[in-house]
């Protein structure tokens, strides 16, 4: 868990999980649920009170070290680092949702490029963080020799890139155009001494099925937050979103997040059952008194108002 390694490496997240009005997750599992935009201003954070600014390169480097994971063993018993690297690319959204990763022969060198995706907030830590856990992975699959050869990030840098070059072990270059890992291509055949054809397939098995799980449970929380929404309308009762939150076990921020994550939210989402709902009754010939009263509206200009918002029409006009 990203609070536990952080303390074993001397850092105190608590105080500013505080600070941005975080709750103290329970588990691992609420850790995960936080949003990437609220886990980059984490991030910010704890390296902002530790005077940090290599956080990020720092906390890949150890998460590889503690947790390498089923993914990781897929990549690791791989016979060559290019097929490690194409685990990796494959797989990336096991390993982290900032990004995509791509693979660019480029003639004597191959890229890793790393695009970030327009999430609400990235931190550049959380972005160090994802490259360091690769270059030092792949730094064990090679006992020990150097697989990468160059570092850029398009952003300024946040210190002397001299430390940075001590961190990770390659020059690094700052205002770069796009953010990538370069090798020299032919270290792609390299064999690792990881490699283990049996057990690589296994994992592979593994990985893909919590690949698709993923895919899964991105699309089940708001979907399953829709169904018990429109469930509980049809009973007579108006959701709320600590109600629906305290349903799923989870604090409102955190389930704030998860729906932010999947690009919605439960504010979003209900009044999308609420537009359903009104336009069933309204084809049905129920008057628009009683829909607004049905959906919680004590005044039916609100919900006029509201219908117009959602559709660009009135009720009225809709029933027409």
């Amino acid at each position: 868990m990203l609070l536990q390694l952080w303390e074993s490496m001397g850092y105190n997240p608590y105080p500013a999980l505080r600070s941005l009005g975080l709750e103290r997750p329970r588990s691992k599992r609420d850790m995960h649920l936080l949003s990437s935009s609220s886990r980059g201003h984490l991030c910010d954070k704890v390296a902002d009170q530790h005077h940090e600014p290599l956080l990020g390169l720092k906390t890949g480097a150890k998460t590889v070290q503690r947790d390498v994971g089923v993914i990781g063993f897929a990549a690791l018993t791989g016979e060559t680092v290019g097929a490690s690297l194409r685990v990796a690319a494959r797989y990336i959204r096991l390993i982290s949702d900032i990004c995509d990763l791509a693979i660019v022969n480029r003639g004597d060198l191959t890229d890793l490029v790393f695009d970030v995706r327009s999430t609400p907030y990235v931190s550049r830590h959380q972005i160090e963080a994802l490259l360091a856990g690769i270059v030092c992975f792949d730094l064990y699959t090679m006992s020990g020799e150097p697989v990468f050869i160059k570092m850029e990030l398009n952003y300024p840098s946040p210190c002397d890139p001299e430390r940075y070059r001590d961190v990770i072990g390659m020059p690094v270059k700052f205002d770069a155009p796009e953010i990538k890992l370069s090798l020299r291509t032919l270290m792609l055949g390299e064999r690792l001494h990881t490699a283990d054809a049996i057990s690589h397939q296994m994992h592979l098995v593994l990985v893909e099925q919590k690949y698709k799980q993923l895919s899964c449970s991105k699309r089940r929380l708001a979907s399953q937050v829709k169904q018990r929404i429109d469930a509980n309308l049809k009973r007579g009762e108006l959701s709320t979103l600590e109600q629906i939150a305290d349903e799923y076990n989870m604090s409102p921020r955190v389930l704030q997040g998860t729906l932010a994550g999947e690009g919605t939210s439960f504010r979003h989402i209900r009044e999308n059952v609420w537009l359903d709902t009104s336009k069933q009754m309204l084809s049905s010939g129920v008057d628009v008194q009683t829909v607004s009263q049905y959906l919680g509206y004590n005044d039916a200009s609100a919900f006029y108002r509201a219908f117009k918002r959602w559709t660009g029409k009135t009720p009225s006009e809709y029933k027409r």
